[in-house]
């Protein structure tokens, strides 16, 4: 399993859990359903963006992804917190937002992993790592001296 089957497996598991208590009647575990939905589709959303882009804040991955839809960047932006509480991005410091120009918390990718193998068949899926704040180590070589894989360790 690779960071970001990672990432997504743990947001799956927990975004239901937080919408309805066990004791709520079942009209509630329907609403909370519905929601979760459109949670997990905005968390998928928020995830994929900042691995693209990197260090962001919350509004420059919700302007990123859903450009001038203003209803869609708050739903967007507001999965930030969802995400922090989650452990799949954290706060990496406060910076001049490029949206709003305000200083704001800036977000990354958060990693249980310090270090990630991949095969050489997934070379195209580099430049991700390196947006999640990976960078190519090694490569590591078959018994045959030809590549097998390519090891990303996590910059600090």
């Amino acid at each position: 399993m690779d960071l970001f089957e990672f990432a997504e497996r743990a947001q799956e598991a927990t975004a239901v859990s937080v919408l309805a208590r066990r004791s709520d009647p079942q009209t509630s575990h329907d609403a909370a359903d519905e929601i979760a939905d459109k949670l997990n589709v905005r968390c998928r959303q928020f995830l994929s963006t900042i691995r693209v882009l990197g260090i962001a804040t919350a509004n420059e991955v919700a302007v990123h992804f859903a450009g001038s839809n203003i209803g869609l960047i708050g739903s967007i932006r507001r999965r930030a917190s969802d995400l922090c509480a989650m452990g799949l991005i954290r706060i990496v410091g406060r910076r001049k937002c490029n949206v709003t120009g305000k200083s704001v918390h800036a977000y990354d990718v958060a990693s249980p992993f310090s270090s990630v193998i991949i095969s050489e068949l997934e070379r195209e899926r580099i430049p991700e790592f390196e947006a999640a704040g990976y960078r190519v180590a090694s490569i590591i070589p078959n018994h045959f001296g030809s590549e097998s894989g390519i090891l990303l360790m996590r910059r600090s």
